[in-house]
């Protein structure tokens, strides 16, 4: 194993504390600075060590690289959308390197084309149907649909809704504050009169019963503790499977099938493309355009 030169674990160390300090969310602190070490090693074996003003070259001779490397657990060929993931960490660490040390890394290469089939998109009816299977009438039913608000009527991302305390959300006003995303950016999401009424519901039925005055997590376990994605995932599996429905049943979906379905259902009903992007915390227009993709023929 190639050992990185001590400037270069430095970098390493300090875009991880940066990306925490900006506000990133737990996962890209953890994800971003690994996809990063990667990189670093693959200009060590080239015998490169300045990254001011790094040619392009290098960045495509590193997507190329990324593209005839097998999976390391399944030794598959790795997927568009995992290299993509290491391109975003290297134009993270591009913005990292020039904020604080004043270093032009240029990473211009563009995201490569995913493949969008993996995508699973919900009908309107079929998000209805979601609601109906989840009962105001005893707790787990009332968080199922409170789950469904954050992630479908809010458009939040798994982490952003698990993250999500009671101080981040305004009843009165109606919005959220995602303060840790992936993108680092703080957004306001706007919400109904009846989400409000829902949340309220939701604070006084279950959340105060099981969290008490000191929880700060808004979703909880019945435990009293900040629920964890992964449970939220077999409730939303839960529902699907109680729903009764065929199409549904077959169907692969997950927490980031709701975002999905709400972002095509508004570009369906004519929002502009800008303002998905803001509502959903996009940095760019290039990954909100997926949905002009998604709306033809998907559903």
């Amino acid at each position: 194993m190639i050992k990185l030169p001590i400037f270069f674990l430095q970098l390493t160390h300090g875009f991880r504390e940066w990306l925490n300090v900006q506000g990133y969310a737990p996962n890209s602190v953890y994800n971003l600075p690994n996809h990063l070490t990667e990189f670093l090693v693959f200009l060590q074996q080239l015998g490169q060590t300045d990254l001011q003003d790094l040619h392009p070259d290098y960045i495509s001779q590193y997507v190329l690289y990324l593209r005839s490397r097998p999976h390391k657990r399944t030794k598959k060929e790795l997927s568009p959308s995992y290299i993509n993931k290491h391109l975003n960490a290297l134009k993270n660490f591009s913005r990292y390197l020039w904020a604080v040390h004043q270093i032009n890394f240029n990473v211009q290469h563009q995201l490569l084309v995913s493949d969008h089939k993996t995508v699973t998109i919900l009908s309107e009816e079929e998000i209805q149907l979601l609601y109906k299977t989840a009962p105001k009438d005893n707790r787990l039913g009332l968080r199922d649909q409170v789950m469904l608000e954050v992630y479908y009527a809010c458009g939040l991302r798994r982490s952003e809704g698990t993250n999500l305390n009671i101080e981040d959300i305004d009843l009165n006003k109606g919005y959220l504050v995602v303060r840790k995303s992936k993108t680092a950016r703080a957004r306001l999401v706007p919400f109904t009169k009846k989400t409000a009424s829902l949340f309220a519901h939701y604070l006084q039925s279950f959340h105060s019963q099981v969290g008490g005055i000191q929880a700060k997590a808004f979703l909880l376990s019945t435990k009293g503790k900040r629920i964890h994605g992964q449970s939220l995932m077999i409730r939303l599996k839960n529902l699907q499977e109680q729903s009764g429905s065929i199409t549904l049943a077959e169907k692969k979906i997950g927490l980031h099938s709701l975002r999905h379905s709400i972002a095509t259902h508004l570009l369906q009903k004519g929002m502009p493309l800008l303002a998905i992007s803001r509502f959903l915390g996009h940095r760019s227009l290039e990954s909100t355009q997926i949905y002009t993709q998604l709306t033809d023929g998907h559903l």
